[in-house]
């Protein structure tokens, strides 16, 4: 699936809002510094995740187009992804793929890191 951004680009370890009821909530991220990458979701209050509602790790090159590439990372409850390798992208996004049965809207935080051999 393709996505298009307008949405503001923030750095490493930067927190914004998604909402989980709207297909396309996205938050991105610059990540040409890093070379791994991970999102933490979290309820923002007393909030359940709603039914169904799923998260995919999407990338750009340039910060507008972004595509899933290889296997998908996805998050359908407040969690962290497992570390994906950023390092041939110049931005990540956390997607919303598939809405929720309800409009929530929790915190979303990026952490990318340069991992060298």
């Amino acid at each position: 699936m393709h996505m298009n951004s307008t949405q503001p680009i923030l750095r490493s370890g930067q927190t914004s809002e998604i909402d989980l009821g709207v297909a396309g909530s996205m938050v991105v991220y610059r990540c040409d510094f890093e070379t791994a990458w991970s999102f933490q979701v979290a309820a923002n209050g007393v909030q359940s995740w709603p039914a169904s509602g799923v998260c995919t790790v999407y990338f750009s090159n340039d910060g507008i187009n972004f595509v899933g590439v290889g296997s998908a990372v996805t998050l359908s409850a407040f969690g962290i992804t497992t570390s994906v390798d950023v390092s041939s992208f110049g931005f990540v996004a956390l997607v919303v793929t598939t809405a929720g049965s309800s409009s929530i809207i929790p915190r979303v935080t990026g952490f990318g890191k340069r991992i060298t051999a």
